[in-house]
């Protein structure tokens, strides 16, 4: 069975989406948050983009390093 083939697991870019969640992108270099959300990642890479294990190719617009950590927002309730 592969990463998406359980219906339970959020490890696609759209299951973040369909299920309230986003990501927030940091540059480990100069700690800036990157202006890319969950939304402008769908639209770059598609739904089904596994990001577990991921590194996209991106980069800060601050410093040029390539050190990028991708976090995962969960669903806050009453949110």
């Amino acid at each position: 069975m592969g990463l998406s083939d359980d219906p339970h697991k959020i490890d696609t870019l759209g299951k973040l989406s369909d299920n309230g969640m986003g990501l927030a992108w940091y540059c480990g270099s100069c700690n800036r948050k990157l202006g890319l959300d969950l939304h402008e990642a769908i639209r770059r890479w598609g739904r089904s983009q596994v990001f577990i294990k991921w590194s996209p190719p991106v980069k800060c617009s601050g410093c040029g390093s390539r050190d990028i950590t991708m976090i995962v927002q969960a669903k806050v309730p009453g949110r």
